[in-house]
């Protein structure tokens, strides 16, 4: 009987997340685009445990939408 073959995939996965963050109507809008960044991929790395090895941040935290509340 032949070898058994082996198939692996690599998957990459887009991934939205809503910020607990709020800021406040004085605050410049590029201060948010780099909080909002900041703070979506400090979430990322925080869940990301040590235990799980083949996951890594391959990409840049980019926001897609700011929601105003007045």
């Amino acid at each position: 009987m032949k070898g058994r073959i082996k198939s692996r995939a690599r998957v990459k996965v887009l991934l939205e997340i809503s910020l607990p963050d709020t800021w406040g109507g004085d605050c410049l809008l590029s201060q948010v685009y780099k909080q909002a960044k900041d703070s979506a991929a400090n979430i990322i790395v925080q869940k990301i445990s040590a235990s799980m090895k083949d996951i890594r941040v391959i990409g840049k935290a980019e926001v897609v939408a700011i929601l105003v509340e007045e």
